[in-house]
């Protein structure tokens, strides 16, 4: 999804994640309707969220370990007790799969944004989602945190995951889109495969100019 700021991006993204809900239509997502369900809803129907804002995204106070197990906690826990050793390995592992810069103890607001964002890329894709809603991935890092945000994307979607960006960048939406759909005010405007679309067309329907129908 690619548009200029301010066209509808952030509660297109949080009405299909689930903080938002929506006044018509529907969602489904492997084949299950999770139409204004909850986070919770979302996820279980294999659905991996990465959202726009990253420090919101985690818990700034708690340590890279805790975060990383924020979003299925059950999974560490027996009796209602955290197996805090289950925790702390957890972390070990994740670090060095997805090369963090940290410790499993350090709070997460200390880490750069790049680092930060491979601690979110870490607790959602080892999942293994069959779908990922990623919006704006790349926004604020430096080039190396960039192409590594781009080369996990790739390997999930060469993995068989779907991916819905959402991104501003058009740079980056045609180096990693199959299919370009452009919002305006809200609305899509048009939809283009990736290997016909040019930047001046996409930068015309951003701009609300021209309108290209979705290909059969």
């Amino acid at each position: 999804i690619a548009g200029v700021a301010g066209n509808g991006q952030m509660p297109f993204a949080q009405v299909i994640e689930g903080p938002a809900r929506s006044n018509a239509g529907s969602t489904t997502a492997c084949g299950e309707d999770i139409t204004n369900g909850d986070p919770a809803t979302v996820m279980a129907a294999g659905v991996g969220r990465i959202p726009e804002e990253r420090h919101t995204s985690v818990e700034g106070e708690l340590t890279v370990a805790q975060n990383l197990v924020l979003e299925h906690l059950d999974q560490f826990s027996r009796r209602g007790v955290l197996d805090r050793r289950a925790i702390w390995q957890h972390a070990e592992k994740l670090i060095a799969d997805y090369q963090i810069k940290a410790a499993p103890g350090d709070r997460i607001r200390t880490l750069s944004g790049g680092n930060m964002q491979k601690v979110i890329l870490a607790r959602v894709l080892e999942r293994q989602p069959k779908v990922i809603v990623v919006s704006q991935p790349t926004r604020g890092l430096d080039v190396g945190a960039t192409e590594y945000v781009h080369s996990k994307l790739l390997e999930q979607r060469g993995a068989g995951a779907g991916i819905l960006l959402i991104s501003e960048d058009l740079e980056e939406i045609m180096q990693l889109a199959d299919r370009i759909a452009v919002l305006y005010e809200g609305a899509i405007l048009g939809v283009i495969d990736a290997g016909e679309a040019s930047a001046q067309e996409l930068g015309l329907l951003m701009a609300g100019i021209g309108k290209k129908p979705a290909p059969a």
